[in-house]
């Protein structure tokens, strides 16, 4: 009896065991979107995700702000560039509202960055501006909101595949 016992007990750890790890495994690694290696034939060189990419977003805008998750992704290849921006908002709401904050910003004048345009491109409302260098597109997509930098001398192709997958 005892043996059956200690088979029934080594069983039942194990298989708690199997249930804890793919629950781990689906809760880090299946909720992170895969993105990529490569965009427009520039390579994924570094990427930035969650905490650390929200405290780079606040940083890089001087406030707090109400993002549940983000990820920063920086592509290349010979002289062209590209960074993508990706902040998750609560809720489709307060991705609105980010967006919103982000071109009365710009439109303020006291931005590096020139007035914001709207742009419908494939269906899809973009904002355009340029500054420090380079092309400048944001937009949301759901509960997200997405900023794609680019330094390159003909920045739609990268912009098509950056919709496209963003």
């Amino acid at each position: 009896m005892k043996g059956k016992a200690g088979l029934v007990l080594s069983l039942a750890l194990g298989l708690g065991f199997l249930a804890l790890l793919a629950v781990s495994f689906r809760g880090q690694v299946l909720r992170k979107p895969a993105f990529p290696p490569h965009l427009g034939g520039l390579e994924l060189t570094h990427q930035v995700s969650g905490p650390d990419a929200i405290r780079d977003i606040e940083r890089l805008h001087g406030v707090r702000m109400d993002i549940a998750d983000a990820s920063i992704f920086h592509y290349s290849a010979g002289g062209d560039r590209v960074q993508v921006w990706v902040a998750r908002a609560p809720s489709e709401k307060g991705a609105e509202g980010l967006l919103q904050r982000m071109t009365l910003g710009m439109e303020g004048g006291n931005s590096p960055f020139t007035p914001p345009r709207l742009q419908i491109i494939d269906g899809r409302e973009v904002f355009f501006s340029q500054g420090q260098g380079a092309y400048h597109y944001y937009y949301r997509k759901g509960d997200r909101v997405v900023w794609v930098q680019i330094e390159a001398p003909d920045p739609q192709l990268l912009l098509q595949e950056a919709l496209r997958i963003f």
